[in-house]
């Protein structure tokens, strides 16, 4: 069309040049060049019908309800089945915006998409159904709302409307958000965002931030953006980031920004239920306000008549936990014992207005509380913080956002907690357990040569002193972790007085924490050893080791002797236990038990495997075995007999060598010869 221009009075090419503006979403230009073409497409009819979708389109996308009243008022009267069903879907859309009917327009919305399908428009019918989607998500049914927005994105792919896909992947986004499925929301909003066509696109930076303001943690690139957007007040987009602002502000404890933005909305924005959102807002920073309580309860009472005549469920029962929250009416722990786990989505919603309302809760919903902030953490997390950093010690909700935030915080949390803490109790408790969650797993190589591993740090034996090395060596050793001091002490000092040996397990047991946790403190740090009144043990929760490994593969193999598990435990016993310690009294007795039943279970496995005539198995496990310990004659005779059996002759005479030279050397008899074993 650019490089043919048209030089004749053509509507029909007017209406295409329309077409393409809209197709590149310069909606402005598509506006004005729509207002001078009513006159020229009054005939044909199907001139006219077209020039009216355009208007309806360009009007919702630019919010000017006269272009779309305009557009639809033509189609009502000129219109086919399907199109006046669109008009009166885009007329009932236009009046959910303030208050109504959001079961009318689903109905309507419906009832579009089904007439477009039937006719083959897969635009149409896409565009129905992320609108129903959208209204579907303010109704409150989240389910149904993720339903029509994957339909819609599926029927809008095949129709190659990218723009339009991307609206359907975020309004899906919003309800899997709503229903905890974080990770499936985030991606669906990067495609939308990253996508070439709406790089920049207002709609879809306030509709991100928006969910994430209402349900994740909102990052200062987004908020920036909102700012931004909300300054310039551009025609698209405009009332949306101001309220989107206002949220996010109110989140963040702004309560004069959001006020202020919110003070700046001069026009509806274009979304169902628009105005029940903006009431919320509007709601909430009258909560910080010197409001008298009479006047609050009016305000509410006006904003939830509006939601529930409106059918706006999602907005009706988040004004109604507010209401909770701000009037205590009814009371917060009677009002969230009461709720539907299936709504528990609306805690987080309302997280940092709930946080200085935890001690409220009776148990029921302290659980119900503490399950929503761990399946959304970074929702929770800022609300805890700012409340623990601003709040008196004698806050009684203290203590419980000190163990939420224990349960769900990050490493930066523990010095908070830690500040917060000024006497034994929960609060500290809740630092050390946080500590604990995200301390990294010890694990201990002891078969052979000992050394630590701590997360990515590796601890070799030989840095550590020779006691420290044995402490840990006989604690695991030991059932669960654990001994006596007395225990201890007879087993690595019996040399010693009571009072000398007492002194040297104090010492030794200070180093050993410090290889696990080389900035130990008592009360911050994880506690990978632990010691308490006369009994001292290893945190199985935080440490592990290759034997204990071995004993679990070891017990599974005696309730069920699988040739999988054998072979794992053929892979994970590499050598005999504590080689460090060879000839110390207490590892004797605990290296020479795992070792029979190592080798107990390996012989057993490998008869089983020659009777059933799996020699490759049983050549492979008898290979491993003898890697863990050469001298093992039974082993090797069976490997032998394996070789000879499956025509290996080259590695049986090799191995019958080794064999020989054991028979003369170690034990002084002769060998059979090769062809008699």
């Amino acid at each position: 069309m650019n490089a043919f221009p048209d030089p004749s009075s053509n509507p029909w090419y007017d209406i295409l040049a329309v077409l393409a503006l809209m197709n590149a979403a310069k909606y402005a230009d598509a506006r004005r060049a729509l207002s001078g073409l009513e006159a020229t497409c009054q005939t044909p009819d199907d001139l006219l019908v077209v020039w009216a979708q355009c208007c309806v389109h360009a009007g919702a996308e630019l919010q000017d309800s006269q272009l779309c009243d305009r557009g639809c008022q033509v189609l009502l009267e000129k219109g086919d089945p399907e199109q006046v069903s669109i008009a009166r879907a885009s007329q009932a859309m236009e009046r959910s915006i303030r208050d109504g009917s959001l079961d009318a327009l689903c109905s309507l919305l419906t009832a579009s998409a089904r007439l477009s399908r039937a006719n083959g428009h897969r635009r149409f019918e896409g565009i129905s159904l992320v609108n129903l989607a959208e209204t579907e998500a303010a109704r409150g049914n989240h389910d149904a709302a993720v339903a029509a927005g994957r339909a819609a994105a599926q029927v809008l792919l095949t129709a190659a409307a990218d723009l339009d896909v991307d609206a359907a992947r975020m309004t899906t986004a919003r309800s899997l958000m709503h229903l905890g499925h974080l990770g499936a929301a985030r991606s669906l909003m990067r495609e939308a965002l990253l996508s070439e066509q709406n790089r920049a696109d207002p709609a879809w930076i306030c509709d991100a931030a928006e969910i994430e303001a209402l349900y994740g943690e909102l990052d200062p690139d987004q908020i920036e953006l909102l700012d931004q957007l909300a300054s310039e007040n551009p025609v698209r987009g405009g009332s949306r980031s101001r309220i989107v602002g206002a949220r996010a502000a109110l989140h963040f404890g702004d309560v004069g920004k959001a006020r202020s933005l919110l003070a700046g909305i001069t026009e509806d924005g274009r979304q169902p239920a628009f105005h029940a959102n903006f009431l919320s807002l509007h709601l909430e920073t009258l909560s910080h306000e010197t409001v008298d309580r009479q006047s609050l309860e009016v305000e509410f009472d006006k904003a939830q008549a509006l939601a529930y005549r409106q059918q706006a469920w999602f907005w009706w029962k988040t004004l109604s936990l507010m209401r909770c929250l701000v009037l205590d009416e009814p009371g917060v722990g009677v009002y969230v014992d009461a709720l539907d786990p299936t709504d528990r989505a609306y805690l987080s919603v309302l997280s940092h207005m709930l946080v200085p309302k935890l001690n409220d809760l009776q148990p029921l919903g302290w659980q119900l509380v503490r399950e929503e902030a761990s399946s959304r953490p970074e929702r929770w997390r800022r609300p805890l913080r700012a409340f623990l950093t601003s709040s008196r010690l004698r806050d009684p909700s203290v203590e419980r956002a000190a163990v939420l935030l224990g349960e769900i915080g990050t490493s930066e949390d523990v010095g908070l907690l830690r500040r917060v803490a000024r006497a034994p109790g929960e609060i500290a408790d809740a630092a050390r357990g946080l500590s604990r969650r995200l301390a990294p797993r010890a694990y201990v190589e002891d078969l052979g040569r000992l050394s630590i591993r701590v997360g990515d740090r590796v601890v070799l034996g030989a840095d550590v002193r020779k006691k420290v090395l044995s402490l840990l060596g006989y604690l695991l050793t030991r059932p669960q972790y654990s001994a006596t001091r007395e225990q201890i002490q007879e087993a690595l000092w019996p040399e010693l007085d009571p009072g000398a040996a007492a002194n040297s397990l104090n010492q030794t047991a200070y180093f050993l924490r410090r290889v696990f946790e080389p900035r130990y403190d008592e009360k911050t740090t994880a506690g990978y050893l632990v010691a308490k009144a006369d009994l001292i043990w290893l945190d199985q929760h935080l440490v592990g080791s290759r034997s204990t490994d071995c004993l679990r593969l070891l017990a599974e193999l005696r309730r069920d002797c699988q040739p999988m598990t054998v072979a794992l435990l053929a892979s994970t016993y590499t050598s005999r236990f504590a080689t460090d310690f060879l000839y110390d009294d207490w590892s004797t007795c605990f290296r020479d038990s795992l070792h029979a039943a190592f080798m107990d279970r390996v012989e057993r496995s490998i008869a089983e495997d020659i009777r059933l005539g799996m020699y490759d198995r049983a050549i492979s496990l008898a290979q491993q075995a003898l890697m863990a310990d050469p001298d093992a004659d039974q082993i090797e005779l069976l490997l032998l007999r394996l070789y000879r059996s499956t025509g290996a002759h080259g590695a049986a005479l090799e191995q019958y060598t080794h064999f020989a030279s054991v028979m003369k050397e170690q034990l002084g008899v002769e060998p059979p010869p090769l062809e008699a074993l």
